[in-house]
């Protein structure tokens, strides 16, 4: 477990390392590429990661509830905390994507005083970083599962597979001077994404679990997606008639928040 928690933390050594001596590399000045990395860790990373404290208090909770189950040899209990788990974890992690993608330029000026430069570098950094907040959903509440069934080394093998998996394509991709500091961000969701979808084969072959991929995954997705749209264009509503910020962006953010709830219950 311990193992599992340090192999993120690393892979943070690993982009504070490379990500600027990169850019240095393929003619970014001091200057220019500063700005591009504490945009990404500063800017975007903190906000990115504000949706892992609800799954990964998520995650802590199935532990003793799998492992009790498994310790009973409740092959149904094991199943049906497992699906619940995951569907929580979508509830939580898909709005939040959707929710960052549709007012990352909002949110990143809400919270940071920067300038309009580093602004667009940052939101359009966070749309490409929202998308794996729904895989990192997954992986820590996959993690949890497949520790409460004893398969502790699991997450730990596939995570560290994922961050190769980061480390390997940020190198590549950022060396294109078209793609630059996005690649560091593509490189983390892609990372994520091998992690989840490996513990999510894992899970499934080893407890013969079936999901219902409707409920977990495709109703949330669309209620989602009708949130960020509704969001998005509230946003632009409220600041044309209210040319605030803040106040478009908290008004757009209780729009989202109560429609995403209605299409839910819906």
């Amino acid at each position: 477990v311990t193992i599992g928690a340090s192999i993120m933390p690393i892979t943070g050594i690993a982009d504070a390392s490379l990500i600027k001596r990169t850019l240095l590399d393929i003619g970014f000045s001091e200057a220019a590429a500063s700005m591009r990395y504490v945009a990404l860790r500063s800017n975007v990373t903190n906000i990115i990661n504000m949706p892992a404290v609800l799954t990964i208090a998520l995650a802590m909770s199935l532990v003793p509830a799998v492992s009790a189950a498994r310790t009973a040899k409740d092959q149904k209990t094991i199943h049906t905390v497992s699906a619940m788990g995951i569907k929580i974890a979508m509830f939580i992690g898909i709005p939040c994507a959707v929710g960052l993608f549709a007012l990352s330029a909002p949110v990143i000026d809400l919270l940071y005083s920067i300038d309009a430069e580093r602004l667009a570098i940052a939101s359009a950094l966070m749309r490409t970083s929202a998308v794996g907040v729904i895989f990192l959903s997954l992986v820590q509440t996959l993690t949890g599962i497949l520790q409460g069934a004893g398969k502790q080394h699991v997450p730990v093998i596939n995570l560290f597979i994922g961050g190769v998996v980061k480390v390997v394509l940020m190198l590549t991709l950022m060396r294109n001077p078209n793609i630059e500091i996005q690649g560091a961000a593509i490189s983390t969701t892609a990372c994520y994404t091998v992690a989840g979808v490996l513990d999510a084969i894992y899970l499934i072959r080893y407890t013969k679990l079936k999901l219902n991929v409707l409920n977990t995954f495709i109703k949330p997705l669309v209620a989602a997606l009708i949130m960020g749209g509704a969001a998005y264009f509230s946003y632009t509503l409220i600041h044309t008639m209210i040319p605030s910020n803040a106040v478009a962006t908290a008004g757009a953010i209780l729009v989202g928040v109560a429609l995403y709830l209605i299409c839910t219950l819906w």
